[in-house]
């Protein structure tokens, strides 16, 4: 996927995932689409350096979700060929259910990794300015020639 998104199957007949339902004009914590939001704003701060990450982190899961998909709609298709088709419905009920679930949970997991990167790359910089800060500093009291030009430009 080039960004935060994942392909996840939704079935009509069967229970729509609870993550799925929460939201609406002020969306709430544990709903899917708020979770996938604040991974994309997460990413927004470096879309560069943070889609590799995004990319790694569902890579395995996507394969996953597609070879189990297969399996479970033949089950559901069989079972509603046999006339059962609540057990039809619970196969594909199931099957979102857990593969929602998983998936809030390594964006949630992804989000937090991003964060790390950005502390860390902010703390990085914060010790590069005042390495820098120091250096100035330090070169305007021993009197540079650099340092004495400006004071005579200055006065």
């Amino acid at each position: 996927t080039p960004g935060p998104g994942v392909f996840l199957p939704v079935y009509l007949d069967g229970v729509i995932p609870a993550a799925l339902a929460r939201g609406g004009a002020n969306p709430s914590d544990g709903s899917f689409w708020l979770t996938m939001k604040r991974l994309e704003q997460a990413a927004e701060s470096d879309f560069e350096r943070h889609v590799p990450v995004l990319r790694e982190g569902f890579a395995g899961f996507e394969e996953k979700v597609e070879s189990e998909r297969l399996r479970v709609e033949a089950q559901a298709a069989e079972a509603a060929r046999e006339g059962d088709a609540d057990l039809a419905s619970q196969l594909v009920s199931d099957f979102m259910a857990r593969t929602f679930e998983e998936a809030q949970r390594r964006a949630d997991d992804l989000r937090a990794r991003i964060a790390e990167a950005d502390f860390a790359v902010s703390a990085a910089a914060g010790r590069r300015f005042a390495s820098a800060r120091e250096k100035y500093s330090s070169r305007r009291s021993q009197g540079t020639p650099s340092a004495d030009r400006m004071q005579r430009f200055v006065a």
